[in-house]
């Protein structure tokens, strides 16, 4: 039993290390990336996607956090913006259909599964349900 435990906790600290060399520099990333120009020049470029999303192209920030990273960083972004109830409800949709994607795809690595082939597959469905949600609210 002593065994178990003890290959358990080495085998968690390993993935949780993995994880880390992969979460850290992202974060990193993105919060540098957030006090600079490049920020506004990527959200003006996102707009006319966005546009057809029914989303403001501030929107494209929430919704990287919440696909790559988890739920709680895309609510804290979300919180900053000014959005209608419309706009929550279709950018909720999209988070809650393709969320935590880096976390996810790198246990589907482990898992030996065409990982990158899910996370493509996820985001498609997010935009496909985000144009959905945004037809069906006008």
């Amino acid at each position: 039993m002593k065994e178990i435990i003890k290959d358990g906790i080495k085998n968690g600290l390993k993935i949780c290390l993995d994880l880390a060399k992969i979460i850290i520099p992202v974060i990193f990333i993105f919060t540098f990336l957030k006090h600079t120009i490049l920020f506004e020049k990527i959200a003006d470029s996102l707009s006319p996607l966005m546009n057809v999303l029914g989303l403001p192209g501030s929107a494209t920030f929430p919704l990287i956090l919440g696909f790559f990273f988890n739920m709680y960083a895309a609510i804290a972004a979300i919180v900053s913006l000014q959005m209608t109830t419309k706009q929550l409800t279709i950018i909720a949709m999209m988070i809650l259909t393709a969320h935590t994607l880096i976390l996810e795809g790198f246990v589907l690595k482990k898992l030996k599964v065409k990982y990158i082939t899910l996370i493509v597959f996820r985001i498609i469905m997010a935009l496909l349900v985000g144009i959905f949600v945004n037809i069906v609210m006008t």
